[in-house]
């Protein structure tokens, strides 16, 4: 997998024993990264753990925003065909 920034920048992702409790850990920036809880990971359904890094990579893009990062991670499993899902019902607040 892999993360490209909302500036076109590659992601470097890492596998991060210290971010252990956070899921991950998404900085942005001029030197943005993915750091990744491998205990967490590990746990996990693929099809979960591949919507937590979607929603890690969302944070290079949207920022912030729990929300958007969440929207964001959906709208790309359904784009990669990982389930079969209709967005018009999943309502902004």
């Amino acid at each position: 997998m892999y993360c490209t920034s909302r500036f076109g920048q590659q992601v470097p992702i890492w596998i991060d024993p210290s971010v252990h409790g956070m899921i991950g850990l998404s900085t942005t920036g001029p030197n943005p990264s993915i750091q990744i809880d491998p205990i967490f990971f590990n746990q996990i359904p693929p099809l979960t753990a591949q919507f937590w890094f979607l929603h890690e990579c969302a944070h290079q893009v949207v920022g912030g925003d729990e929300t958007e990062a969440d929207c964001f991670a959906v709208r790309n499993l359904r784009n990669l065909e990982r389930f079969d899902i209709s967005l018009r019902h999943i309502q902004r607040p």
